[in-house]
């Protein structure tokens, strides 16, 4: 799901469909009931861009604390 924020000129793009941080005070447990998990990450996307798509790409925090987030945009 994409959620956007519209400020002048400027598009906030995030999606939700997995969390894009986790919370460094423990070990992940691997599931996101029992850890504390955000969603920060998105992008700033300019008027002259379409967004396409935007999703969180679930690696289940495999390399770091953060998740990547995919953009698909069209340019205008």
């Amino acid at each position: 799901m994409k959620s956007m924020i519209r400020t002048a000129g400027f598009d906030f793009a995030v999606a939700d469909n997995a969390p894009t941080c986790r919370l460094l005070n423990g070990p992940y447990s691997g599931n996101y009931e029992e850890s504390q998990v955000y969603v920060i990450d998105g992008y700033i996307v300019s008027d002259n861009l379409q967004v396409d798509q935007v999703q969180v790409i679930d690696t289940d925090f495999e390399y770091t604390d953060h998740q990547p987030v995919s953009l698909r945009v069209i340019l205008q």
